[in-house]
């Protein structure tokens, strides 16, 4: 009986060193295929992470082109700012809807893995913030396949294992880093049973990421329509089922866990209060500007009128000062 050979790694802040831990003791005759994504910026140096890989690992690194056949032995990273997919026997590397405001996503890996192989998959969460990797390993999961989590207590950034372990049923494993290695060896030739197959909802929202479906008949299918838009693309959102955590989705394919969707809603407010901060200022300034032009030419219009005006956009330019610094103190509070 065949054993797990499609192995998914997603990781973020502080996971360069579990991640080196894992892929250096992995050996050359790996009967298995492992995908990684890591959260980078979009303007990254393409490169930069499989360079670092490729100094110890006994596997070839690369960065896979779109619609590239896989091979067991190779390890694959995703590029800065596309996804990477599994589709069939290849990868798609696609500019898709971000997901909980990441490109490439964790999330979105995971789930075509699942949507593909099943209970072949094994999923790795290792260090990182927030959320990405939850939906993902809990498709991995409910797709009969095998989850591993980087110890909490040993991650650089917990937020990540930490909220897979609270939101995910049975994961299997719990390991710090330098362990992980032996274990996907150990699970690559550990023969795996048949088991009932992949839920529908987890293939419709792997479409979904490969922009095949992005219709409102398939979102209602995959959740319930809620009152909140989606601060990408200003859409509905829909409240997803099957799922423990509470998560949301639009029919163009952005996805936002609950604590996700607040954090990008207070960046739009805060980019608003800038906005509305400016514009007091620039009013006021032509209030002065008014004021000053009355004096000279000796207009009727009240002083006192456009000396008060200036103090009302003095007062609004405070009050929306003092709310900006507040919330900045509160949202750094939420993400902690």
């Amino acid at each position: 009986m065949q054993g797990h050979d499609i192995f998914v790694i997603g990781a973020s802040a502080g996971g360069l060193e579990p991640l080196l831990a894992i892929t250096s003791q992995l050996p050359a005759n790996l009967n298995a295929s492992i995908f990684i994504v890591k959260h980078v910026s979009a303007d990254a140096p393409e490169n930069v992470l499989m360079q670092c890989l490729t100094v110890d690992s006994k596997l070839k690194v690369r960065i896979p082109e779109d619609g590239e056949v896989f091979l067991k032995g190779h390890i694959y990273v995703a590029p800065p700012g596309r996804h990477m997919l599994l589709k069939g026997d290849k990868i798609s590397v696609t500019r898709g809807p971000r997901e909980n405001g990441q490109r490439p996503s964790i999330d979105a890996l995971f789930r075509s893995a699942a949507a593909q192989y099943g209970n072949r998959v094994v999923g790795i969460v290792l260090s990182g913030l927030l959320y990405d990797g939850c939906a993902g390993m809990e498709a991995i999961k409910r797709s009969g396949g095998c989850g591993i989590v980087q110890n909490p207590q040993e991650a650089t950034y917990a937020d990540m294992p930490k909220n897979t372990l609270d939101h995910v049923r049975d994961i299997d494993y719990v390991l710090p880093a330098r362990e992980i290695a032996r274990v996907i060896v150990e699970l690559s030739v550990t023969p795996i049973h048949k088991n009932g197959g992949v839920p529908e909802d987890i293939i419709k929202e792997a479409k979904i990421a490969e922009r095949v479906l992005t219709d409102i008949p398939v979102a209602d299918e995959l959740g319930e329509r809620s009152q909140f838009t989606c601060p990408d693309c200003g859409g509905v959102l829909w409240e997803m089922k099957h799922t423990n955590l509470l998560r949301y989705r639009c029919h163009t394919g952005h996805t936002f866990t609950a604590k996700v969707y607040l954090r990008e809603q207070s960046d739009a407010i805060e980019e608003v209060l800038w906005v509305a901060m400016r514009l007091f200022g620039e009013r006021k300034m032509m209030f002065k500007k008014l004021l000053d032009h009355q004096y000279t030419t000796g207009s009727s219009e009240s002083v006192s009128s456009l000396e008060e005006k200036m103090q009302e956009a003095d007062n609004n330019i405070e009050r929306i000062r003092n709310i900006l610094m507040h919330s900045e103190t509160k949202n750094e509070n939420m993400e902690s």
